[in-house]
């Protein structure tokens, strides 16, 4: 699955992102790792492709309804 890496580190860095206050934001996830977050979509967007280049990377605003959408797709996904 493309981005399966990218979608498992969000699903791992939910709980402490939201605890935090992250709520809202963008989270940047390259492979299994947590980059950064931005307030906007297009900042986090524009950091990706400068950072990565067309290697794979995602973005994701950082929302608690997460934990259901996820554990839908893979229980493990979420801790």
């Amino acid at each position: 699955m493309v981005l399966e890496k990218e979608v498992a580190a969000y699903g791992r860095e939910l709980s402490r992102l939201l605890e935090e206050g992250e709520a809202g934001r963008f989270a940047v996830l390259h492979g299994d790792q947590l980059i950064s977050t931005w307030d906007t979509y297009r900042d986090a967007l524009q950091y990706g492709y400068e950072r990565f280049g067309d290697q794979p990377f995602m973005v994701q605003q950082i929302d608690a309804r997460d934990r259901e959408r996820l554990a839908q797709l893979t229980p493990a996904a979420v801790a």
